[in-house]
């Protein structure tokens, strides 16, 4: 009998290979991954897609082709492919690359390679994502320049406590459901690939002045986002609808997975520039502890991470495209080798869920993802983290607190790499022994985080404190309920100054330390640059300001035309609320090109003094303009001629003509009316445009333009399209005067 069926077996197993079960061999295939994306990225100018493959080998019924698709997030590498490739390659061993013009709608989605077998196609590999978005970003600033890692979450909406505890970083906590909002007043309808999403537009103008107010503070600005278990309309479509507070972020569904990119990609618009910059987004709360934080559908730790790492990328991906310094983050409790509920699918250890949605996302394409750590003392009640006895010195530690936080940037530095940042995120610690252990417990903590390089922002938790703290023990706040400063308070206040270390040695006796230089990277000099307690705070943000030239129009733009000459218009720096000027002795100014050729050209404001920051303010010199000729028209054509000087042509790169038989002309016809065609050749003084319609008046206008680069990207500066140089006339068959003839007149 076991003969006989090791005899079945192997029948089995031939008749698969051979292809009589086309869906098994199609699972095998996926599976094995005979083909395999290596690398997925866009080209420096944002035009084109490369996508790298791996081939081991082929098997019979393959065929000779290699396909490429690019799919939803949302969508299993080995479900049925549908609609058409993107891209197809010889299908042979080694590399093979495929070449993908690039659309804005596979930002969020991912590459798979196939076979065609008959008239469909089977995934044959594992996915790839972009993974330098980064490069279509129109943003490249990184925002107001922070000298500590001092941090805060404030009271909602207080600006006055944050700007006098000189507070240099602060995390906020924003509802998706209240933002993504159609039940709102004021609405705010934005597409998103063919789809539209209701935004709440007066709870978004809210927030931006929020955001706008902190960075004006000197303040980075993070934000926690968090879906509530019971929201609806659009952003229920993300929800679990379960667990105790709120959802993770439901990306299995089309409808889902759609809704999260149209909402990100939304906010990294309106929170991706300099003026409203969200410098790092944290996706959720806690997520090791889905059912108390981030409830998944009491998924498995593996299902549940393949579901967080998609939510994850497409995050990562539509905030880099906008903005490219801006950071995401995932959110983990202390927990690091503890699972709460013993192998259940409400907890999971911090340590295997890293490790678990690290593996995940590296696989589908490698970038860095950042860390929002809460390294709470043990127990939370006691707050002397020094004597926290389940905190090891090694990486099978039950738990990481403040006591052994270098086990967790040395494993970051090993497992994702040294670019991987760790922000702790959420800091606390009882006053319950006494307000002096509590302040002394602060400064402890701070002072190692100053000295960890790879951590780089300290976030107390409490500014006031709650009275939901306060009914379950929790004396955390700077301030008391009723608003009375504890001893923290003013420990908080001066932890990141010149006298940091002489303003706190009175501590240290609450300590187990004799001296604060006893902590790794604290030394006497760690604070010496620092400002002082006795300076003035917040310094004037770059954000602030604005930069008048000396020819600006009325839209603060200036353009010279090239004449050969060089141009370096004066400089002025005002104040944005009161337009009053900054004095001189409050920055210098240098030019950072030739300011003679036609193109883009910059100049560095670098503030000092009471100002931080620096600006950069662009001015164009554009080529001269050509003169157009009058209009040849036919029934169905123009023939458009123009003179233009010689040494101008030399000087550009060619022509562009718009036409339209809008009848306001170029002033009030709609963009998509108007044609424009490129010519490029300059050379070329005459053209012929085709097609138009008998009868019809119209309009036509000429540029000039020279394409140059900017920041590695080409970019056409025109002469302009004026409105005192533009021809029209009717497309109509020439008229042919009769011949001349004479007839006698005599009488």
């Amino acid at each position: 009998m076991k003969i006989l069926k090791k005899i079945i077996c192997i029948c089995l197993v031939a008749i698969l290979a051979a292809g009589l079960f086309p869906s098994a061999q199609t699972e095998v295939y996926a599976a094995g991954k005979p083909v395999q994306l290596v690398s997925c990225k866009l080209n420096s100018g944002g035009s084109k897609v490369t996508v790298k493959a791996k081939v081991a080998g082929k098997q019979k019924g393959m065929g000779n082709k290699l396909y490429l698709f690019s799919v939803d997030a949302n969508v299993k590498e080995n479900a049925k492919l549908t609609g058409k490739p993107v891209a197809s390659a010889n299908f042979k061993k080694g590399t093979v690359t495929f070449s993908v013009k690039y659309k804005s709608s596979m930002l969020c989605q991912k590459f798979v390679a196939a076979y065609k077998k008959g008239k469909k196609y089977a995934a044959i590999s594992g996915a790839q994502y972009i993974t330098n978005p980064e490069v279509l970003a129109s943003y490249t600033g990184t925002g107001v320049k922070t000298t500590s890692k001092k941090g805060l979450q404030p009271d909602w909406a207080d600006h006055t406590s944050v700007k006098k505890l000189r507070t240099q970083h602060v995390v906020l906590n924003w509802s998706i459901e209240e933002i993504l909002n159609k039940d709102c007043g004021n609405k705010e309808v934005y597409k998103y690939r063919g789809k539209k999403y209701t935004f709440d537009r007066d709870r978004v103008n809210w927030l931006q002045d929020q955001v706008r107010q902190y960075i004006d503070d000197g303040s980075k600005v993070y934000v926690i986002l968090l879906l509530g278990k019971d929201a609806k309309g659009q952003a229920g479509k993300m929800s679990y609808g379960g667990g105790k507070i709120f959802s993770s972020i439901k990306t299995t569904s089309a409808a889902g997975c759609r809704t999260w990119e149209a909402f990100m990609s939304y906010m990294a618009e309106k929170f991706g520039n300099e003026q409203h910059l969200v410098s790092g987004w944290i996706l959720g709360n806690e997520v090791d502890s889905p059912y108390d934080w981030n409830y998944a559908g009491g998924k498995s730790l593996s299902a549940y991470m393949d579901d967080y790492a998609r939510a994850f990328r497409i995050a990562y991906n539509a905030t880099k495209s906008v903005s490219s310094h801006s950071k995401v983050y995932i959110s983990l409790d202390y927990n690091w080798n503890q699972d709460v509920d013993g192998g259940g699918n409400s907890f999971f250890s911090t340590k295997k869920t890293l490790d678990t949605f690290y593996s995940k996302l590296k696989a589908q394409g490698k970038i860095c993802p950042n860390i929002a750590y809460h390294a709470y003392s043990q127990g939370l009640v006691e707050p002397k983290f020094w004597d926290d006895s389940l905190a090891g010195s090694g990486v099978d530690s039950t738990i990481i607190t403040m006591k052994n936080i270098s086990v967790l940037t040395e494993y970051v530095k090993k497992k994702i790499g040294k670019d991987a940042t760790i922000m702790l995120a959420e800091q606390a610690f009882n006053s319950t022994q006494g307000e002096e252990l509590q302040a002394a417990t602060y400064a402890y903590a701070y002072y190692i985080s100053e000295g960890n390089k790879m951590i780089e922002s300290f976030i107390y938790a409490r500014d006031t404190e709650p009275q939901s703290d306060v009914d379950q023990g929790f004396y955390w706040g700077l301030r008391d309920i009723n608003g009375r400063e504890r001893k923290i308070y003013n420990t908080f206040k001066v932890i990141d100054s010149k006298e940091s270390l002489d303003k706190t040695k009175n501590l240290l006796s609450y300590t187990d330390l004799s001296s604060w230089t006893q902590i790794p990277g604290i030394k006497k000099s760690t604070f010496k640059n620092n400002r002082s307690i006795k300076n003035k705070w917040p310094l004037v943000q770059s954000t602030s300001l604005y930069v008048c030239l000396a020819d600006d129009n009325w839209q603060r733009e200036t353009t010279y035309v090239y004449d050969g000459k060089k141009h370096k218009p004066a400089v002025t720096v005002k104040r944005n609320y009161t337009g009053k000027t900054v004095p001189k002795k409050n920055y210098s100014v240098k030019y950072l090109t030739d300011c003679r050729s036609i193109g883009v050209h910059r100049i560095q404001i670098k503030l000092k003094g009471d100002f931080r920051g620096t600006i950069i303010r662009e001015f164009t010199i554009a080529p001269q303009n050509a003169m157009l000729n009058d209009l040849v028209m036919t029934s169905n054509s123009a023939t458009v001629s123009w003179n233009v000087p010689k040494k101008t042509k030399e000087q550009i790169t060619g022509y562009m003509i718009q036409y339209t038989d809008g009848e306001g002309g170029f002033y009030s016809t709609p963009e998509k009316d108007i044609h424009l065609i490129k010519i490029k050749n300059s050379n070329k003084l005459k053209y012929t445009i085709k097609g138009l319609t008998k009868g019809k008046r119209y309009f036509v206008r000429i540029t000039t333009y020279k394409t140059v680069m900017v920041d590695g990207k080409p970019k056409d500066i025109i002469a302009g399209w004026g409105y005192d140089d533009i021809k029209y006339d009717y497309a109509t068959d020439p008229v042919v005067p009769e011949p001349d003839t004479e007839e006698d007149t005599l009488e």
